[in-house]
């Protein structure tokens, strides 16, 4: 007889069942029945056996070792769609822009207005270690709403993968925005209304700069800041209505 070890090898973490036979010289046997069951380490899954183990022939030898091979897991898999469930060893996650919006991030691709994209995350991993290959944010199918988060709230990167379904969410744009940080950048198909204090004045109180949604109309008239003028002068209007229609960045002027 020989001695047959069967070895987990490098990427096993575990072997369930008989780990060593004695099987006759020269002779040819079935061993996948009696092979021990491979849990592999977090990342990896069995491959197979190193030998044929169907059609096992040990020869002359005294001794043989049949030892588990690995093949690597991905981080994430993208699923061919919503429905599809996740491998072993991955959970799944869903990202639903609505019908209204589309998904958008570094790795989306192409996608369609409403397209859902479903990914299996392998599940040993946090989510800093896959959220890259991810959709970030999504965007409305028009200028009306902007995406303002995730339902639920994505996980914070050192929480391990779990599975979800994030939906977008979505929030009218406001006509009007205050302006109380000058580094603040203007957003898209915004326009930018500055107040100024004009020669005569001494000072303006109150908020003087204002993104306004582009060729549409608003009042300013409540949201203007008062103008204190310099000794000997008085405020007496401003230079232009304060009913605005831009589509451009404008000034309005003290007078």
């Amino acid at each position: 007889y020989a001695k047959v070890t069967f070895d987990k090898g490098e990427h096993g973490a575990a072997m369930i069942g008989t780990e060593a036979f004695f099987v006759k010289k020269n002779t040819q046997v079935n061993l996948s029945v009696k092979a021990p069951t491979v849990k592999a380490k977090a990342g990896y899954k069995f491959k197979s056996w190193d030998r044929n183990l169907a059609n096992f022939n040990a020869g002359s030898s005294i001794s043989i070792t049949i030892t588990a091979t690995y093949d690597a897991m991905d981080k994430v898999q993208k699923l061919a769609n919503a429905n599809m469930s996740a491998p072993e060893g991955y959970v799944k996650a869903v990202f639903d822009p609505t019908s209204d919006g589309k998904l958008t991030g570094n790795k989306v691709g192409v996608v369609s207005i409403g397209e859902k994209l479903a990914y299996a995350l392998r599940d040993d991993l946090t989510w800093s270690e896959v959220k890259d290959e991810l959709p970030s944010s999504a965007t409305y199918k028009d200028a009306t709403k902007k995406f303002t988060g995730w339902n639920p709230v994505l996980q914070n990167d050192s929480e391990k993968v779990k599975a979800a379904t994030y939906v977008a969410q979505y929030a009218a744009e406001p006509d009007i925005i205050d302006v109380t940080d000058p580094s603040t950048p203007k957003p898209s198909g915004y326009a930018k209304v500055t107040f100024d204090k004009g020669e005569h004045g001494e000072s303006l109180e109150g908020t003087s700069a204002f993104f306004v949604k582009k060729n549409t109309e608003v009042n300013l008239t409540s949201r203007a800041p008062k103008a204190k003028a310099k000794t000997g002068w008085k405020f007496k209007s401003w230079d232009r209505s304060l009913i605005v229609n831009a589509s451009s960045d404008i000034t309005i002027t003290a007078i």
